[in-house]
């Protein structure tokens, strides 16, 4: 995640290369690469019928079975406006390496992720795993990330690289069958611009977006293959 410092608008470089094109959403599901505009008031209506959001049963503290969106945390006005809410791009050639290394950390890193306060994550019940980039150990992949992703973020921010402050790298957080996020906004203290990306899946029933709210809609972004997700954090 990146926090911007100030405004320059200056364009360093091209990635117009990597842009993922709007392809209709065809065949299962499971190997979507697209993205659906859906309306708002859709997602009101599927908040009661279980379709998503919480099942019965769950572990949700004070949140209530229909809700879908986390409201407790709106920050809006102290982020930066952008000339743009999101984009998706194809795997750079530069990151190919990280999606090899999970697979061989994982078979001996991956450990059991911890409870996400809040409520955001319906982890009580179906629990989440993590392979930590904290370690020194990963200080290698650690730096990759940050050499390819932030001139790819203040290209597409429209922004200088050197405006960007790196604020936070987490890891990578495995959801499992069952798994639930609330949508909600990130903090703004920490996440300005915001990339997700996303390495592998499998053993899919169904497809499993990221959604953003923007305005009356929200995107439903599906990536089955590896590909990055840059968005604005306070939609």
């Amino acid at each position: 995640m990146f926090l911007l410092l100030f405004f320059l608008p200056i364009v360093l470089a091209d990635y117009n290369h990597l842009i993922r094109p709007l392809l209709p959403c065809t065949g299962h599901p499971s190997q979507w690469n697209c993205v659906q505009i859906i309306p708002k008031q859709f997602y009101e209506i599927i908040g009661t019928t279980n379709k998503y959001g919480w099942i019965d049963g769950e572990e949700r503290g004070s949140r209530e079975l229909t809700d879908l969106w986390d409201r407790g945390y709106n920050h809006t006005s102290e982020i930066p406006q952008f000339a743009t809410n999101y984009m998706v791009l194809e795997f750079p050639e530069e990151l190919l390496e990280i999606v090899e290394w999970y697979r061989q950390e994982r078979k001996h890193s991956i450990t059991n992720h911890d409870l996400v306060p809040g409520n955001y994550i319906n982890d009580a019940d179906s629990p989440l795993s993590k392979l930590n980039l904290d370690y020194r150990a990963n200080a290698r992949i650690r730096n990759l990330i940050k050499k390819v992703v932030k001139p790819m973020l203040a290209w597409w921010a429209e922004e200088a690289e050197d405006d960007l402050l790196f604020t936070s790298l987490f890891g990578v957080r495995e959801y499992h069958k069952q798994s639930m996020m609330l949508m909600h906004a990130d903090r703004h203290t920490t996440h300005h611009l915001s990339a997700v990306i996303h390495l592998f899946q499998k053993s899919m029933n169904d497809g499993w977006p990221l959604a953003i709210e923007v305005g009356d809609v929200v995107l439903e972004i599906f990536c089955s293959k590896p590909c990055l997700i840059f968005y604005v954090s306070f939609f």
